[in-house]
């Protein structure tokens, strides 16, 4: 409560940079040093443009 008032807050959740060829947190595909890049929707190697995955798997 602040000043009588009741607020709801969410934690903040800073912009992160994720690389798109290994999914990883923390650095850009320009600098990544995996070969083989890694889908984002079932962790396959290959591409996530390229799985046949449907979106229902959360990897």
């Amino acid at each position: 409560m602040l000043g009588y008032m009741s607020y709801t807050v969410k934690a903040f959740m800073p912009n992160t940079l994720q690389c798109y060829r290994c999914c990883v947190n923390g650095h850009v595909a320009e600098v990544c040093r995996r070969e083989i890049p890694r889908c984002g929707k079932c962790a396959g190697g290959h591409g996530t443009e390229e799985c046949v995955v449907s979106a229902g798997k959360v990897v």
